[in-house]
């Protein structure tokens, strides 16, 4: 079954990038209840960057907002662009020590966390005293 993301892409006229938009939101979005704003272009829709904001919300945990990004190339194939952002009710530290203990700490600014992971970035920020903002990042090709 296609993802609705993908098929509110499709009736938009966007083709060439279906397959990996429809890839990658199920793999975000899952069986969760989510919803989207598409960003699609209204002339030449498949040949332009695709893009959509979609907010998914887990059953067992806080909701969080993902952007997806896609872009038919000049070469032939799709490149596409993902970022997940949550709120985690844990102190930045805590978080960093429980989830990446194993991942090599790539740049420490004064306030923002950096790990890669795999290809994935993954960025830890304060937010308040009791918690923190975990920003993934992978570019696909």
């Amino acid at each position: 079954m296609v993802s609705p993301i993908t098929q509110a892409a499709v009736q938009n006229g966007v083709l060439t990038c279906s397959s990996k938009i429809d890839h990658l939101s199920k793999f975000i979005v899952g069986n969760n209840k989510s919803g989207a704003f598409l960003f699609a272009a209204k002339n030449s829709p498949d040949s332009r960057m695709f893009s959509a904001s979609i907010e998914v919300c887990p059953e067992k945990n806080l909701p969080f907002y993902t952007s997806m990004s896609f872009a038919p190339i000049a070469a032939g194939g799709v490149e596409a662009v993902y970022d997940t952002i949550e709120y985690i009710p844990q102190p930045r530290d805590e978080v960093a020590k429980q989830y990446f203990k194993d991942a090599k700490l790539i740049a420490l600014k004064e306030y923002i966390l950096f790990y890669e992971i795999n290809g994935v970035r993954v960025f830890l920020m304060p937010a308040g005293k009791d918690g923190c903002v975990m920003i993934k990042k992978e570019v696909i090709r």
